[in-house]
């Protein structure tokens, strides 16, 4: 508690704490702690010891969180310090854990082992410390190796686009964004590869009215035909 002591309360309304404001991708992916979804590339939280307070904010939106055996998550900020679900934890936890879930974690500040946090979608995947770092590694070179840039990006804003959409809009941004991908470089790419038996060589490329170019670096190129 002598640590908090330190902490400015006017820290978190500090404009130096948010990211630049781009008008091109969704407001709300622009916030302090919840910028992660509007990164195109996959993150992937290697959790190696026990969280609390503030950390398991961030992995909240990583949904890719790989962890070790007999840790523990602890959302303390109620118990420990009065506080209540910041930074928009309120919105993100129960669409990854459920609402029962998200309402007991936050309420009660319990310490989660590692094998609940497993069982409620709080991580993905869980393994003996000697194997932590070699397993995330190499999830991590799959996705590098054997993946499109291209799609990840897009398949990445599809997902975090969807609490937004309905199901008609979430359909028409798919065959939107698919009609883009069957005219890239890296879908000629992939059929190339299975056919030729080979590892895939991507290049990121999407198709735009005949053309193939990079996304930028905001999500999938977002070429409108």
């Amino acid at each position: 508690m002598d640590a908090l002591k330190g902490l400015d309360p006017n820290d978190i309304r500090r404009a130096e704490s948010v990211p630049p404001f781009d008008m091109n991708r969704r407001p709300d992916w622009q916030t302090r702690y919840a910028y992660y979804p509007s990164i195109p590339k996959p993150i992937i939280g290697m959790l190696n010891g026990a969280t609390a307070g503030i950390r398991p904010r961030p992995r909240a939106v990583l949904r890719l969180a790989l962890r070790r055996r007999q840790h523990r998550v602890h959302h303390s900020v109620s118990r420990a310090a009065g506080l209540i679900a910041e930074h928009g934890i309120s919105w993100m936890l129960p669409r990854i854990v459920g609402h029962a879930n998200a309402l007991d974690l936050l309420m009660s500040a319990r310490r989660v082992s590692s094998d609940e946090a497993l069982r409620i979608g709080l991580v993905n995947r869980l393994y003996p410390p000697e194997q932590l770092r070699e397993q995330t590694y190499a999830y991590a070179r799959t996705l590098a190796d054997f993946v499109s840039p291209s799609a990840i990006a897009v398949i990445k804003r599809q997902l975090y686009d969807v609490p937004f959409q309905t199901l008609a809009e979430a359909t028409i941004d798919a065959n939107r964004e698919m009609a883009v991908a069957l005219r890239g470089s890296d879908f000629r790419e992939g059929v190339a590869s299975f056919m030729e038996k080979r590892p895939p060589r991507f290049t990121g490329g999407v198709g735009c009215f005949g053309f193939t170019r990079p996304h930028p670096a905001g999500y999938g190129g977002r070429c409108r035909l």
